[in-house]
């Protein structure tokens, strides 16, 4: 079994990078991030118990979306820290587990326990909700949170799957979720015995992911076993234009350049599924959030690929506000490339194609800046699993609490507009802040 030792090594290493006093830094982020879950858990279950949903599903049929939702978001919360593509990145802190006389059960163990961490916080807010929404739908509330809880560690158990030593989690994740959603978008229109039929199916696709945990214990960290791989970077060009530059660096960054290409993933699937299953969308604008979702998530990354204090490259770059202008302009850029798919899907769905468009390019906008902004706070480096999953949450509530405290539904589309456009300047002037302040204190006592 795991000791003491190795359990606060484990701690440190993912929830407390460069601290002074990091077991006083993992309690302080394990209390912040409970508290986080807690109350946004509470704030979100109370709107829940006034919302108007459907009642009177059998609780096989209420298991099964449970457990669709949290395989969906146990799948993109991990995609969105980013950490399961990476570890070759963490090739020391693998190889020194490697190396100490404990068991390979205590080694597989604490390669799981900080994802596991992360995703306690994430089952706890989830679970709050989803038992005000059984309690809504007459549902029976253990069975719904039993499914939400094995979604999520389902949806880690897809992204840890290999076949022949090759990475084929995250398409195998990909088609999960559009099998899955096909096979609900069935239910709907099937009989009764076909529907058994069809929820056996559905929660056997979705449960049998979980293997991917019994497969990181068979692999038993075979990264510290074998030889470091020698990186390989694409040529920059003799000659680009300031503004250019960072879309190179965020390319020739493996953890960016990996973000990336899901993001984009996930937004041609979405826009695949759309097309293929040749319904009208009621209401597209809803969407759009999760083209935001997926900028956002990316956006978090993009600070991390350069120092922290005083980048070498700011001198290139004219000082800080050349760096932070190349920041936006590589994040603004990439975040309407990831989100174009789903605009071109839905696009015919829309009442006003000019004005979907707009609102289009103002919410990727805002989603791309409080992405980089909240990066820019937060630095999330390579295995820093506390700082990536805060930077990637901070920034999603962020999405979902402006049209709420601005009181969007009261709203017409010119006033969101407005709005959305006003929040992302004041986050870029803050962005300049924090970098500049970081600048001139840089060296100090």
């Amino acid at each position: 079994m795991l000791n003491w030792p190795i359990i606060r090594t484990v701690l440190i290493v993912h929830f407390s990078s460069q601290s002074l006093s990091p077991l006083f830094s993992v309690v302080k982020k394990l209390l912040v991030g409970g508290f986080i879950a807690i109350f946004f858990g509470s704030v979100l279950a109370k709107a829940v118990r006034g919302a108007i949903l459907p009642f009177g599903f059998p609780d096989t049929v209420i298991f099964c979306l449970s457990l669709a939702i949290g395989f969906i978001i146990g799948g993109f919360v991990v995609m969105a820290m980013n950490s399961i593509g990476n570890q070759s990145s963490v090739y020391g802190y693998s190889g020194i587990l490697k190396m100490l006389g404990i068991t390979k059960f205590s080694r597989w163990m604490a390669m799981e326990i900080p994802i596991i961490i992360i995703l306690s916080f994430v089952g706890v807010f989830g679970s709050l909700v989803i038992n005000s929404a059984a309690t809504v739908m007459l549902a029976s509330n253990v069975i719904a949170i039993s499914g939400w809880l094995l979604g999520l560690f389902s949806g880690y158990g897809c992204l840890l799957i290999r076949l022949k030593k090759r990475n084929v989690s995250y398409m195998l994740f990909i088609s999960i979720v559009i099998s899955t959603g096909m096979l609900f978008d069935n239910l709907l229109q099937a009989t009764v015995d076909q529907n058994n039929r069809t929820i056996m199916v559905i929660c056997l696709i979705l449960l049998a992911p979980i293997l991917g945990h019994w497969q990181l214990y068979r692999r038993g960290l075979s990264i510290g076993e074998s030889a470091p791989r020698h990186l390989t970077r694409s040529v920059i060009p003799n000659v680009i234009p300031y503004w250019g530059w960072y879309l190179v660096k965020l390319w020739r960054n493996k953890r960016t350049k990996g973000s990336l290409l899901i993001a984009l993933t996930l937004s041609f699937s979405s826009a695949l599924v759309i097309i293929a299953r040749g319904k009208a969308v009621i209401d597209p604008y809803q969407l759009l959030f999760f083209t935001a979702i997926l900028s956002a998530t990316f956006a978090c990354d993009v600070r991390g690929v350069i120092a922290r204090y005083c980048p070498p490259e700011i001198i290139q770059l004219s000082g800080v506000g050349g760096l932070v202008k190349s920041e936006l302009i590589a994040v603004t850029t990439l975040g309407l490339v990831i989100g174009a798919p789903l605009l071109l899907a839905l696009i015919s769905y829309a009442v006003s194609p000019i004005t979907f468009i707009v609102m289009y390019f103002s919410i990727q906008l805002f989603a791309s800046v409080v992405g980089l902004m909240m990066s820019t706070i937060l630095v999330p480096r390579v295995s820093d699993t506390a700082s990536q999953f805060m930077s990637a949450a901070l920034a999603i509530s962020s999405i979902f609490l402006l049209p709420r405290v601005a009181s969007f539904s009261d709203k017409n589309a010119v006033e969101q507009l407005i709005n959305w456009l006003v929040v992302s300047a004041l986050a870029m002037v803050l962005i300049y802040i924090i970098e500049l302040n970081r600048r001139r204190k840089y060296g100090g006592a």
